[in-house]
């Protein structure tokens, strides 16, 4: 059976992940686990840098090796120390995003 962690900002991807993708992903013999990311020693949810986050994937993908570890993390507010920055960002003048 393959392995895949996903990150998660909030309750809602996490709803998402175990509700929806979880039961898709069962019938092809994926085991997808949401883990709802950590922001301080009290709080969960909610991604305020890439730099709180990394030591939380770096450690998933020391303890697991043969899983894959991916995120599920919304692009609007999305911290500027992202790897790679925000690309859409580049792409979308502020004329352009009033009209999304």
């Amino acid at each position: 059976m393959i392995r895949v962690h996903v990150f998660v900002e909030g309750q809602t991807e996490e709803t998402f992940v175990r509700e929806l993708l979880y039961k898709y992903f069962q019938e092809k013999d994926i085991y997808v686990n949401p883990i709802l990311v950590r922001t301080s020693s009290i709080g969960k949810g909610g991604v305020v840098s890439y730099a709180k986050i990394k030591p939380q994937l770096d450690r998933k993908c020391r303890e697991d090796k043969t899983a894959f570890v991916t995120t599920m993390f919304d692009l609007y507010g999305l911290p500027n120390d992202f790897p790679e920055g925000i690309p859409w960002q580049k792409l979308v003048t502020h004329s352009k995003k009033l009209n999304i």
